[in-house]
């Protein structure tokens, strides 16, 4: 579960900063 987590976390951030550098443009 902690692995999961872990990963579910990481893609998250990831989906906001690209979230955030479109928004950006």
């Amino acid at each position: 579960l902690r692995c999961s987590t872990t990963r579910i976390t990481a893609l998250i951030q990831a989906v906001l900063a690209l979230h955030l550098a479109s928004s950006d443009r």
